[in-house]
């Protein structure tokens, strides 16, 4: 490059080129040598998984029946799990509802991701990639025939359902907060909803 551009001044010197010339060959000399903007930034890594499906959302509420009543008339959410909290299914999502300390907030969102490895690798792929992000996994009893299904971590003989319930093999979600504190929770795309 510094070779071309001395050999340019040394034309112009020289006589063999007027100034607008060079100036012109300077310019695209210049131009041709600037980074451009895809190679002035690094690439983006690859994404940990590839979100396929937004499984479900949970909100706080301050009256289940009030809210589910709410929703089946709205979009013809149907009950799935009725119990301490509810669980609606729209097509292939679910909008979930419990009453919470502060109603009319999102507890949580799920989505579903086509390359799920399971909870346990989950959760190493998500700790290796944000290891300032909390992130954990946690079992949801909702095919709560298991008498010694852990909720919150917590044994729960007091689960009464009264919905069809869930007939997955893997209920196991990893939760990870974002830069802000929401909560996401990622999982096998059909999560809860086999």
């Amino acid at each position: 490059m510094i070779k071309n551009l001395e050999n340019l001044v040394s034309l112009y010197d020289e006589g063999q080129i007027g100034r607008r010339d060079l100036i012109k060959a300077l310019v695209v000399a210049a131009a041709a040598a600037a980074p451009t903007a895809s190679a002035a930034q690094p690439a983006a890594p690859a994404p940990v998984f590839k979100g396929s499906i937004l499984n479900h959302v949970t909100l706080h509420v301050a009256d289940l029946k009030r809210s589910r009543a709410f929703y089946e008339e709205l979009v013809g959410a149907e009950l799935w799990v009725d119990s301490q909290w509810n669980d609606t299914r729209i097509g292939d999502s679910m909008i979930d509802f419990s009453v919470g300390k502060t109603p009319g907030r999102i507890d949580h969102f799920a989505v579903g991701v086509t390359n799920w490895p399971g909870p346990e690798r989950a959760l190493e792929m998500v700790q290796k990639r944000f290891p300032n992000h909390k992130s954990y996994l946690r079992t949801n009893p909702i095919g709560a025939a298991d008498p010694d299904i852990k909720f919150y971590g917590e044994p729960r003989k007091d689960l009464k359902f009264s919905g069809p319930g869930s007939k997955a093999k893997e209920l196991t979600g990893l939760y990870i907060e974002d830069p802000d504190g929401i909560l996401v929770q990622i999982n096998d795309p059909k999560y809860q909803l086999v």
